[in-house]
């Protein structure tokens, strides 16, 4: 039997007057075992849209759910180029090929104000960091070109603080991070800061603004090692070298909400799959490690859920997605669900709780395919373990009715957003009301997110 809540008073844009919609939402407190994952992982435009084979791509989602994607452009002389998807179509975002000269080791990073920023080893500048900034037109140097001390910077890696400011991390040999102050590019602490050469490193900022890192530590049997910088040195967090297996790859870091901190790494040459949570004095591993992996990507959704995604050797390298839900791992929709082996993997989340990955597709000859979880091309529910939800009726010209069924009573997210993913309303709530929406006639997303997952259903407003 369904409970009913009080949802409250949610924030809404209005883009232009229409019909009203009326939502009645109910939390359901029954448990739910019987509905297994779907696989509802679908393209992101048409697979291989790059046109090229891609070299170090990386992705991320703005706060508007669009999906942005930098890499090394094969089509211009391996130059960044960016794109993004939007109405229904994947376009570049500027010029193509915009760099200088070729780009390695790109980087993206989406503020909340929507501003986009790319990072990447200038080889127009002695392979020293460079940071652009969109404009709306064109790509801006941000502090000028070159702006890392040394040369031959690798494995660059970007953030963004609260405010939308950049920081940098990358490899000359040690590691060192550069943050812009406004006008210029600063060194935190000092350069060269990790006890040997770093490999595959990562950064991410909590919301006080502390920086984190992790790498593949030389100076610790290249094993993974983090530290974060306490306002005056880098200091490590926990046990330096803390993985079981030297020659760690694809090291990761991520920052839920609440703070928690988890890193992951491909345990060994092509080993595990592994994610690791600090405890406040040292690592420990959540879950059991995963099956042989390259690519290994790290991402922690709005509810402090971690997911992991890498290129699955043992499914004959296809892309696999996990999260770790009810003290184990679960695979998002099916594992090996991409058609083809793939390289080159990375994963973005989206603030509605949907995971994007994109990949070097070997059935469109190497080209770069981005897919997401949680969407499909009918009116269809989409199902999560743990998690349903039932709109009716729909298609409708005015009210619907909308349950949410779930495990255990626990805050929800609320999340409509129209199909070129401009959210139009978000809320959080554990309770139920009629909703007044004034949106035109058409399809939306309607998303509710907790800790048993995400589930999505397309609304359709006559």
């Amino acid at each position: 039997m369904l409970q009913p809540f009080n949802l409250g008073h949610a924030l809404c844009q209005v883009f232009r007057p229409a019909k009203r919609l009326s939502l009645l939402f109910s939390i359901a407190l029954i448990g739910i075992t019987d509905h297994a994952a779907a696989q509802t992982w679908t393209n992101v435009g048409s697979p291989g849209f790059t046109g090229c084979v891609t070299r170090y791509p990386a992705m991320a989602v703005s706060n508007s759910s669009v999906p942005y994607l930098v890499y090394s452009d094969s089509l211009n002389g391996y130059k960044a180029t960016v794109m993004k998807y939007t109405g229904g179509t994947w376009t570049p975002v500027g010029a193509t090929g915009f760099s200088a000269a070729q780009a390695n080791y790109t980087g993206i990073a989406i503020a909340n104000d929507e501003s986009v920023y790319v990072c990447y080893s200038d080889e127009s500048d002695s392979n020293k960091v460079t940071v652009m900034k969109y404009n709306g037109s064109s790509w801006t140097p941000v502090g000028g070109v070159g702006v890392s001390p040394g040369y031959n910077a690798i494995n660059v890696a970007m953030a963004l603080d609260a405010s939308g400011m950049p920081y940098v991390v990358y490899s000359g040999g040690k590691a060192s991070v550069i943050k812009y102050n406004g006008t210029s590019w600063d060194v935190v602490g000092t350069t060269g800061f990790s006890a040997g050469t770093a490999q595959y490193c990562r950064i991410a900022i909590n919301a006080t603004g502390t920086p984190y890192v992790i790498y593949e530590d030389a100076g610790n049997m290249l094993k993974a090692t983090v530290m974060k910088y306490d306002g005056t040195n880098w200091v490590n967090v926990g046990t330096p070298g803390f993985s079981t297996t030297s020659q760690t790859q694809y090291t990761n870091i991520a920052i839920a909400p609440d703070g928690t901190l988890y890193a992951s790494y491909s345990d060994g040459y092509s080993g595990p799959a592994t994610v690791m949570k600090f405890n406040g004095t040292d690592w420990q591993m959540i879950g059991t490690a995963l099956g042989n992996s390259n690519w290994v990507s790290l991402a922690v959704d709005t509810t402090g859920v971690p997911y992991l995604g890498f290129e699955d050797i043992n499914n004959s390298r296809k892309a696999t997605v996990m999260k770790f839900i009810g003290g184990s791992w679960a695979a998002v929709g099916s594992t090996g669900f991409s058609p083809s082996s793939t390289y080159n993997n990375t994963m973005a989340m989206g603030r509605n709780g949907i995971p994007y990955v994109s990949f070097n597709d070997a059935t469109v000859t190497s080209k770069c395919t981005v897919m997401r979880f949680g969407t499909t091309t009918g009116i269809a529910n989409i199902t999560v373990a743990d998690m349903h939800m039932h709109i009716f009726p729909n298609p409708g010209s005015g009210k619907f009715n909308v349950n949410v069924a779930s495990s255990q009573q626990q805050a929800t997210t609320i999340t409509i957003a129209d199909m070129a993913g401009r959210v139009v309303m978000n809320t959080n709530t554990y309770t139920n009301t009629d909703l007044q929406l004034e949106l035109a006639p058409g399809i939306y997303l309607l998303s509710a997110t907790n800790h048993d997952g995400t589930v999505t259903e397309k609304v359709v407003i006559r």
